[in-house]
C-alpha cells in the first residue's frame, strides 16, 4: 500500500450504494465505475427523472477493482492523518475531483501490467479475480511467475484464482460460484509457458496438457474448487 486517504471530519458525506458522496473521486479513479452519474448530476439534468433510469448500469455499484494497479486504498478513521511509515496520505479535501485524485495516485502506482482482470502479486503469492461482478463476461490476464514463466488465462465472473510459487513448485487453486445463469462452463483456463516439460498433480476436477513449451490447464469449478501443483 503506497497511499491512504484521510477523512476531513466525521461529517464527511459518505454517500450511498448509488452515490458515493465525497468518496466518489476515489472510487472513480481507482475502481473505475463505467456509466457513473451522481444523484446531484442526475437531478441537474431533470429533477423529476428516476435516478435508475439515468444510470442503468449495475457496474457503478461494484467496489471491486477492475485490475491490480492501485492495489488497495485504506480510508483512515478520523482524525488520523499521518502514518509511521512512508505511506502517502491524501485528504479528501485535496482531491475533490476524479482528475485531481488521478494526478496524485497514478504516479505512485506505475502501470506495469495490461490486464482486464484484477491481478495482485505479493512475495510469490498471486490473486486473480473478475472485477466486473455484475457483468456476465470473462476477463483476461498475463503475468510473470517467479521461478517458472509466464502465466496467462481468463477468469470468469464470480471466480477467483490463488497461486503461490516457490523454487520447488507452483500451486494454483481456482473456485467459482456455481449459482446463476452463467454462459461459461465455470472453468478457469490457464496457459503456463515453461522451458522444459514439468510434472504435475491435480486435485479435484482439473486437467493439464503439455505441448510446444506450454502447459494448458483447466481448473473446473462446476462442483467445487480445483487445484494443480506443478513441479519444474
Amino acid at each position: 500500500v503506497k497511499l491512504a486517504v484521510a477523512t476531513t471530519s466525521p461529517q464527511t458525506d459518505k454517500g450511498s450504494a448509488l452515490d458515493y458522496g465525497s468518496y466518489a473521486p476515489l472510487f472513480l479513479a481507482t475502481n473505475q465505475l463505467p456509466g457513473y452519474v451522481s444523484i446531484s448530476e442526475a437531478q441537474a439534468v431533470d429533477p423529476e427523472v428516476e435516478y435508475y433510469e439515468l444510470t442503468p448500469n449495475a457496474n457503478r455499484r461494484e467496489l471491486l477493482r477492475d485490475n491490480g494497479r492501485h492495489y488497495a486504498t485504506p480510508i483512515l478513521p478520523y482524525p488520523v492523518n499521518s502514518l509511521s511509515d512512508n505511506t502517502t496520505i491524501i485528504s479528501l479535501s485535496d482531491a475533490n475531483t476524479t482528475e485531481a485524485f488521478q494526478a496524485l495516485i497514478d504516479p505512485l502506482y506505475p502501470e506495469t501490467q495490461h490486464n482486464t482482470a484484477w491481478v495482485v502479486q505479493l512475495k510469490g503469492c498471486l490473486y486473480v479475480s473478475n472485477g466486473l461482478e455484475n457483468t456476465n463476461e470473462n476477463r483476461s490476464f498475463s503475468v510473470s511467475v517467479e521461478n517458472f514463466g509466464n502465466l496467462s488465462g481468463t477468469i470468469q465472473p464470480h471466480t477467483y484464482l490463488l497461486g503461490k510459487s516457490t523454487e520447488g513448485n507452483l500451486w494454483l487453486m481456482s473456485n467459482a460460484c456455481g449459482k446463476g445463469a452463467y454462459t461459461d462452463d465455470r472453468s478457469t483456463n490457464l496457459e503456463l509457458s515453461l522451458t522444459n516439460e514439468p510434472s504435475w498433480e491435480v486435485i479435484g476436477s482439473a486437467s493439464a496438457n503439455w505441448s510446444d513449451g506450454v502447459l494448458s490447464i483447466i481448473l473446473n469449478n462446476q462442483e467445487s474448487a480445483s487445484e494443480i501443483i506443478i513441479t519444474p
